[in-house]
């Protein structure tokens, strides 16, 4: 299988974005998820068809929000067989969510997807995100995905091995706002020495730090590190 990218794609019909697909995706991303959404990962210029196909081979699972706009649409219908089609090797990839519509009148577009357990977004949207969460927690994330690339002891011979662009950030942290007292983007070679300086004069030599891929990769991180802070406060 390709490359993890995402952790869901999100499946819909042009009319579900505004009360279902966007918040469901704030929701999610606000525990750490790295989401697909057209409206954030399509811009002007791209190939739709190229973009969507990389969003389904890259994403770990489709959530696919069903209305009776997404069974009459060809674009959402297309993305679900994609999606089917990743499920043969018996990999679990579909989430489906139900909005303003029954079992009774799924069967009647898809028996196929009516027989799969849903959230319903009558429950409300927090509701079918903690959902959605179970079943992902249930059959695990794949290690690509929000993952540091290294972990261990700051060194300038670590600097130097790691890739142009990664977020470097140190698990020590400031006591005066909590941040890591090192979140730099790693530089050219030619600019490593300088960031040696900064890590030693700031005391972050010889301590533990992680290094991102891309600095959604971290964000992502540390939104799901924030949330599980959260829940175990409650």
């Amino acid at each position: 299988m390709s490359q993890i990218t995402w952790d869901v794609f999100i499946s819909h019909a042009s009319e579900d974005k505004e009360e279902v697909a966007i918040p469901l995706a704030q929701l999610l991303m606000a525990e750490g998820f790295k989401v697909w959404l057209d409206k954030t990962e399509l811009f002007v210029g791209d190939s739709l068809r190229e973009k969507i196909d990389e969003g389904l081979t890259r994403s770990q699972f489709g959530i696919v929000i069903l209305t009776h706009d997404f069974f009459s649409k060809g674009w959402p219908k297309s993305e679900l067989d994609g999606l089917f089609s990743r499920e043969i090797g018996g990999e679990k990839v579909i989430l489906p969510v139900w909005h303003n519509i029954d079992l009774e009148e799924i069967r009647e577009y898809s028996p196929l997807i009516a027989g799969r357990i849903a959230a319903n977004t009558k429950t409300g949207l927090k509701e079918v995100k903690e959902q959605i969460l179970s079943a992902i927690t249930k059959v695990g994330r794949k290690e690509s995905i929000a993952k540091a690339i290294y972990s261990g002891k700051l060194s300038k011979k670590s600097i130097f091995q790691f890739p142009e662009g990664s977020i470097l950030v140190s698990n020590c942290y400031s006591s005066y706002d909590q941040r890591p007292i090192i979140e730099e983007i790693v530089g050219t070679i030619e600019e490593r020495d300088l960031l040696w300086e900064k890590v030693k004069s700031r005391g972050a030599d010889s301590r533990l730090c992680s290094v991102f891929k891309e600095e959604d990769d971290y964000i992502a991180h540390m939104r799901r590190l924030n949330s599980l802070m959260q829940r175990k406060e409650v």
